[in-house]
């Protein structure tokens, strides 16, 4: 009982420095409040104009060209990075910073071709990669999407080609042969018959021959290849016994621009090929780190005055209780007790100094007349709780003399 007692006097002893303390400590926190505010304002507004705009580039991911080395007509283990397999696969969809992957999967198996144009029927070899839905979807006409998504063995199978394979024909073979000119809305919806298992240079089992029809022309695929569902390749690949899938590629979205350079290291470590820009993601983030840098020196600067201004406070309250602090250690009371009720008093006084400079600061913000077209105002709650321990310690500072003190020098 006799030392709440003591601990209710501490609180209620000296009360204009506490309050001057506390105005002291408030306004300390609103210019930590301040320049949040301005930082996460700023660090927002890079946000939504340039790292949301201008979203990180796709990652191309490509096996690295080798050389397969075999001996007497057997194929020895091909060399780390010059495939990628389910494996391969797996590895790079769990690195950290992986938002998404398109995997391109190889047909293994010979194809070709036939189509009639022109009364003309043309056959030819053919090389095919399975796209997945979700990177094809919005070039796929409406009307075989179902069909496209969701492929099953004996419907017919809808394609697409690359659209820089029409222009191909139109500028290099139409033209100078005289030959008619083929449009994009011509040539969609033209009958095509797949030959699976099949081609002018190998034959594997018994082909299969599959109607077929051309839904499409894509743009954001380049590759000289016959786009097909990713499961119509997934399907042929191993009714042929080809069994461990390949792909010819893969695409990779990143989380953040944050996330390119440290993807592309760990591809790079696994032996891949990476085709990727990253000049923007490394911009966007020098800019994020020099504004983070600045305002931590700015704010680092306002804090080194604010403890001026608090442990000034702190040390004017304290000096005036010191004679009074020693006498309670003549009469009995321990340093530990002395130095743990001033600490919960400096406690009270700082967590409501946050309590109210983050209430008030919100509500002055908010009221406050100006704004910025383009420029939504990101009010930050709570300043940093570094602040809130830095201002205990400051605040304690002037009584570590009674750790180290005997209480007859002081008297």
């Amino acid at each position: 009982m006799r030392k709440i007692v003591l601990f209710v006097k501490e609180c209620m002893a000296e009360p204009w420095f506490h309050l001057i303390f506390l105005v002291v400590m408030i306004g300390s926190l609103w210019f930590s409040l301040l320049f949040l505010t301005v930082e996460k304002t700023a660090l927002a507004y890079l946000h939504h104009h340039f790292a949301t705009k201008l979203p990180p580039k796709t990652i191309r991911i490509t096996p690295k060209p080798a050389k397969t080395l075999s001996l007497f007509g057997l194929q020895l283990k091909r060399p780390v990075g010059s495939f990628i397999d389910d494996k391969v696969l797996r590895k790079i969809q769990n690195l950290p910073g992986v938002a998404r992957v398109y995997p391109f999967l190889s047909s293994q198996v010979p194809m070709q071709v036939q189509i009639s144009l022109f009364g003309i029927g043309y056959q030819s070899d053919v090389v095919a990669i399975g796209v997945p839905w979700e990177f094809i979807q919005s070039e796929v006409p409406p009307p075989y999407r179902a069909r496209f998504r969701k492929w099953k063995e004996g419907e017919s199978i809808g394609a697409l080609l690359p659209l820089a394979l029409l222009d191909m024909y139109n500028q290099t073979l139409a033209t100078p042969n005289q030959l008619p000119t083929i449009t994009e809305d011509f040539a969609k919806g033209q009958k095509l018959r797949l030959v699976f298992g099949k081609s002018s240079l190998k034959t594997v089992g018994t082909p299969i021959v599959i109607e077929g029809e051309l839904v499409g022309f894509s743009r954001k695929i380049g590759e000289i290849a016959l786009i097909l569902p990713f499961s119509v390749v997934q399907h042929y690949n191993r009714l042929f016994g080809y069994t461990n899938p390949e792909y010819s590629y893969v695409l990779i979205e990143a989380e953040n621009h944050e996330s390119v350079p440290s993807l592309i290291k760990a591809i790079q470590k696994l032996g891949l090929v990476v085709a990727s820009e990253s000049t923007l993601s490394e911009e966007i983030v020098s800019l994020k780190k020099a504004l983070h840098l600045v305002f931590r020196w700015l704010q680092g600067l306002v804090w080194g005055l604010c403890a001026i201004a608090i442990g000034l406070a702190a040390f004017l309250a304290g000096l005036r209780r010191q004679r009074y602090y020693h006498l309670l250690r003549i009469l009995g009371e321990s340093r530990v007790f002395l130095f743990g009720m001033i600490g919960i008093k400096y406690g009270i006084l700082v967590w409501g100094a946050f309590s109210l400079a983050t209430v008030s600061f919100e509500s002055l913000v908010r009221h406050l007349p100006f704004s910025f077209p383009g420029l939504p105002l990101e009010i930050a709650k709570k300043p940093d709780m570094v602040f809130f321990y830095v201002a205990v310690a400051i605040a304690l500072f002037p009584s570590f003399s009674l750790l180290s003190t005997r209480p007859g020098n002081k008297l």
